[in-house]
């Protein structure tokens, strides 16, 4: 079919429509790369969570020590 070989794979049905199953490999491989970003994206935020609670934390051990 085309340069990616999708006749080599069998037919995928979903409900009365036919495709050629790399397009599900496709999707597939698609919504893992979202996934990945998405991960990637809450693994930034909570380093920053992170950095911003040593932040406090060490504020708050200046404080006690001041007393």
């Amino acid at each position: 079919m085309d340069s990616r070989g999708c006749s080599s794979f069998p037919s995928l049905r979903v409900g009365e429509e036919v495709y050629p199953a790399c397009l599900g490999r496709s999707l597939a491989d698609l919504s893992f790369t979202q996934t990945l970003e998405e991960m990637g994206t809450r693994i930034d935020d909570l380093e920053k969570n992170v950095v911003e609670l040593m932040l406090q934390a060490g504020m708050k051990e200046q404080e006690i020590a001041k007393q």
